[in-house]
């Protein structure tokens, strides 16, 4: 199975309501059956936090989040990893954040 992003969801919706809302022939064009479960779902696909629950969800492993601090910038951190080589975080870097 394969999963998209939510910018492609979005491109492929709305190129399905500018040709029609014509499900078959969006599939054909693009080659994708899920368009109408995108279509229904499309209000929240435009949300800025759509997915990004789940997501961290999936990293945390449900544990409890003693800091929100600690837990927002490991969440950032690994986000920029997964896209491109990030710089090492400085040594009690998390410490700081802490103790605000």
């Amino acid at each position: 199975m394969h999963s998209y992003t939510v910018a492609k969801k979005i491109e492929v919706v709305q190129w399905h309501r500018e040709n029609g809302k014509n499900a078959h022939q969006t599939s054909r064009q693009i080659k994708l059956d899920r368009i109408r479960e995108w279509d229904k779902n499309f209000d929240n696909l435009l949300q800025p936090n759509y997915g990004k629950a789940k997501l961290r969800r999936k990293l945390s492993n449900g544990a409890p989040v003693s800091s929100e601090y600690a837990d927002d910038a490991i969440f950032e951190y690994l986000q920029c990893a997964k896209k491109v080589q990030c710089e090492p975080l400085p040594t009690g870097f998390f410490l700081k954040r802490l103790s605000k």
